[in-house]
């Protein structure tokens, strides 16, 4: 039986919380890409 996991899409406020963690930067060493682009959408 090969079940595919179910991922919900998450909720603005934990973006939110995400962004303000990470300073809106990736935390891999070396990468400088920010989590949220100008509009306001989540890529990282």
């Amino acid at each position: 039986m090969d079940e595919k996991a179910k991922r919900l899409k998450p909720t603005v406020e934990v973006l939110r919380e995400l962004y303000l963690k990470s300073g809106n930067q990736c935390a891999f060493p070396g990468c400088y890409n920010v989590m949220v682009d100008d509009n306001g959408n989540f890529i990282g």
